[in-house]
């Protein structure tokens, strides 16, 4: 505080000796006072430099208090994320076994018209399944011995997003293979 009074009383003292040299040699008035607030704002420099410190002080001390709260069992915070990534992969894991029994049934059937191609986006689903267990996996792995609190919930959210992605596009192909046991049904008739 104490250098901050005494730059504030060496830069008034030079504003005012400026004024004072403008106004025995100035002409253009409009440059002066834009010298006048230029010098203005040098003025409130260390200010902002104080109120720097004290913003990097603060947030050492926000750093400080989340690596203090960094344990092992603040793993266990996400766990309900664990949970849901688990369910909904196996479930999504079960409807698409049961698209494939669906899809060798069809087969024996006479209409097969667009069943290749639903079970081509049916492999390429279970393919992104299988990839998606395998980072599962790694998530798993280093489950107990990673992250604090945050870490991992945002590891499985991630997770779980995509696997949200693979179970919409299973629902949708689940639907248009029942469209077409409909439609088998149908011309059976």
């Amino acid at each position: 505080m104490k250098n901050f009074r005494i730059v504030l009383l060496i830069s008034s003292g030079l504003f005012v000796s400026s004024l004072q040299a403008q106004m025995w040699s100035v002409i253009n008035l409009g440059g002066a006072i834009e010298r006048g607030f230029i010098f203005g704002e040098l003025v409130k420099e260390p200010i902002r430099l104080n109120k720097k410190i004290d913003l990097i002080k603060k947030l050492k001390a926000v750093e400080e208090d989340y690596n203090d709260r960094r344990t092992v069992s603040a793993n266990f915070t996400s766990t309900p994320m664990m949970a849901a990534t688990t369910m909904t992969m196996k479930s999504t894991g079960e409807i698409s076994q049961k698209l494939e029994e669906k899809i060798e049934n069809i087969k024996t059937e006479r209409f097969q018209y667009g069943l290749k191609r639903l079970e081509l986006n049916l492999a390429n689903e279970k393919r992104y399944l299988d990839e998606i267990q395998q980072e599962y996996k790694l998530l798993m792995l280093g489950y107990i011995n990673s992250g604090g609190p945050g870490y991992n919930y945002a590891a499985f959210l991630k997770v779980y997003i995509r696997i949200l992605e693979i179970r919409r596009n299973v629902l949708a192909l689940d639907n248009l293979i029942n469209n077409l046991v409909t439609h088998n049904k149908a011309f059976k008739q």
